[in-house]
């Protein structure tokens, strides 16, 4: 499983964005690191795909927190993991703390996905 801690919140939109958008992974970052973009096949097109910032914007993430039943949840003071909290409603799903709360969010959302496609 990948070590979401060690990411920045620019590579964490893009790991959640190629979630819903796996062509990312063979289209080229723009320069200013706002889009992934490609000219096509036949290189006469072109197709652009905007990041996310969800990781700060909670317009970007809380449909994700909302159609994956992530709850996320104030901890008390002085827990030294962070100031927030992230997880899955089910049963053994993962979790994660985070002094950002959407930060813990998507990196919850992303051991979702990693647990998903472990057990299938």
């Amino acid at each position: 499983m990948t070590d979401y801690s060690k990411l920045s919140d620019f590579e964490i939109n893009c790991e959640v964005l190629a979630v819903f958008n796996p062509d990312i992974k063979h289209m080229s970052l723009s320069g200013d690191n706002s889009c992934f973009y490609d000219c096509g096949p036949t290189g006469d097109g072109w197709n652009q795909i905007d990041i996310p910032d969800f990781c700060n914007n909670p317009a970007d993430a809380w449909p994700i927190i909302v159609d994956n039943n992530i709850s996320v949840y104030a901890i008390f003071d002085g827990d030294k993991r962070g100031k927030w909290g992230a997880e899955g409603f089910n049963y053994n799903s993962p979790y994660y703390f985070n002094n950002n709360p959407l930060r813990a969010a998507m990196i919850a959302y992303l051991m979702m996905q990693d647990a998903t496609h472990a057990n299938s």
